[in-house]
C-alpha cells in the first residue's frame, strides 16, 4: 500500500488551541471522555470512517490506532 501523506493547516487562536482549551474546560477529562467514546464505537480493524467537522484531527489519530492497512479514515 502507497503511504499517504497528510497535512494540516490551523488558522486562529482558538483552533490552534482547541485540544488545549477542550482539557481546560472540562478540567482535564476531554481526553478519557474521547478515549471512551471511541472504545464504544467498537471499532473493527477494517472499517471506513467518515469523521465530518474533525476538529484538529485528533479524533481520527486516536481512531487510527484501531485500524489495519484496509481500514480507512
Amino acid at each position: 500500500m502507497e503511504d499517504k501523506i497528510s497535512r494540516v493547516t490551523i488558522h486562529g487562536f482558538m483552533a490552534k488551541y482547541y485540544d488545549t482549551i477542550l482539557n481546560l474546560i472540562t478540567f482535564g477529562k476531554y481526553p478519557g471522555l474521547l478515549n471512551k467514546a471511541i472504545e464504544i464505537m467498537n471499532l473493527k480493524s477494517d472499517e471506513k470512517i467518515l469523521d465530518i467537522g474533525a476538529g484538529s484531527g485528533r479524533n481520527a489519530c486516536l481512531m487510527h490506532n484501531y485500524l489495519n492497512d484496509n481500514g480507512e479514515i
